[in-house]
């Protein structure tokens, strides 16, 4: 799905933002939220995109951010930030959280509103307009288990808080 808010010629001129929504984050704490409706209200270039598995979601949103991005928004849990984390770590591309899960700890961890998406997404706004209004570098690791390497923030569970974890969530 791709959200325009003016005709294509205008879009060009418009910061280019990458939305990847969770729709079953959390518990319903803004559920299906147009957070790409509402990007594009304020004037910005934004393509939603939605897959029926993380790592398709990923595929995706690696071609639109190869494409050039001006910021890549995530709308989901913490899961959903690890996956944005993965994709722009290491990169000038900054990443924008609307959280909508149930635990939200990265959110909660950086003062990003939790329980209001609106506010979240004004904040992005805020920050693509003048990138010293609250973009912030954040650490991040690289973390290699089993030979896969992947990027982290906020936490890595592995052993058996891992195992405590996915029973939780099951």
């Amino acid at each position: 799905m791709q959200v325009r808010s003016s005709p294509a010629a205008d879009a060009a001129a418009r910061p280019r933002v990458v939305v990847l929504v969770n729709p079953r984050a959390g518990t319903g704490i803004g559920g299906e939220l147009s957070t790409g409706a509402q990007l594009a209200g304020f004037e910005l270039d934004v393509v939603v995109l939605r897959a029926s598995t993380a790592d398709a979601l990923a595929r995706r949103a690696r071609a639109e951010i190869a494409r050039g991005v001006d910021a890549l928004v995530v709308q989901g849990g913490d899961g959903m930030v690890h996956l944005g984390v993965g994709l722009v770590a290491g990169t000038a591309v900054p990443l924008g959280i609307v959280p909508t899960g149930s635990g939200n700890d990265f959110a909660r961890a950086a003062g990003i509103p939790r329980r209001d998406p609106g506010r979240a997404v004004e904040s992005i706004v805020r920050a693509l307009r003048d990138p010293a209004a609250g973009v912030r570098r954040v650490d991040a690791m690289r973390v290699t288990v089993e030979g896969r390497t992947v990027w982290a923030a906020n936490s890595v569970n592995i052993g058996f808080d891992s195992v405590v974890n996915r029973r939780a969530n099951e």
